[in-house]
Parts: structure tokens; sequence; C-alpha cells
């Protein structure tokens, strides 16, 4: 048996359809809202990432080319002192050539060199990289 209103029409509900009317609208907003921001925050990750990996690159050419650096004067006979500005130089502009800024350079023991690089991650800081080169002992 159908329910009829007071107008002799179909009842339509109780006063807890009335209250629920548009709450799937409201939970579909949300749904939406939730979405996006994981997204964004995903998205964020995947740049931070990207950023260290190519602060990494950059310290690893950087390391490389002044070893190579350190190595050739070495061979001509120039001093150590000379021979390590040369190589973080050279350190340098290898940094800046992969976008990234060299923060250390510095001889360690006879041949090695270690480097420090930073590259800038959009709107959340600097990521950081380390590397170190030379001949195998």
């Amino acid at each position: 048996m159908t329910r009829r209103g007071a107008l002799g029409g179909p009842d339509t509900g109780s006063a807890l359809h009335h209250r629920e009317h548009g709450s799937a609208t409201v939970l579909g907003l949300a749904i939406a809202a939730g979405t996006l921001l994981l997204v964004l925050a995903l998205s964020a990750l995947a740049g931070a990432i990207a950023a260290r990996g190519a602060a990494q690159s950059a310290a690893d050419l950087a390391a490389l080319a002044a070893a190579q650096s350190l190595a050739q004067a070495e061979l001509r006979g120039v001093g150590p002192a000379e021979g390590v500005r040369e190589a973080c130089a050279l350190a340098a502009a290898a940094a800046r050539r992969n976008e990234a800024h060299l923060e250390s350079c510095r001889r360690v023991g006879v041949r090695m060199i270690d480097v420090a690089t930073s590259r800038p991650v959009a709107g959340w800081g600097v990521a950081r990289a380390q590397a170190r080169a030379g001949p195998r002992p």
C-alpha cells in the first residue's frame, strides 16, 4: 500500500529525507577537493625528487671535472694549492652548466676531490648533493 500525503499525492518522505537533500553534492565536492590536494602533494614530491637527482648529477659531473683538472695540474707540475684552485673553479663552472650552485670543493687525500652542490626546489627550499672523484687507491 502506498502512503499518501496530506493532499492525496504520494508522500515525499519524512523529515530525514529533506535534511539529506544535496548531501551527495557536498560529498562529491569533498572528494574532488581531497583528490586535488593529493595530486598537488604528489607533484610537489615529484619536483623535489627531480631536483635532488639534478643536484646529484651536477655534483657527480663537477667532481669528475675537478678530479681530471687536478690530475692534469699535477702532470703540468702546478703546485697543490694552485691545482686545487683550478680544479674547484672548473667544478663551479660544471655545476653552473647543470643549473646548480657549488657549495663546497675540497681536496681529500692526495688526488681526491670532494664537492657539494645545491639546486633550488620550486617553492620548497634547496636540494643538496655530494660527490667525490679521483683515481682508485
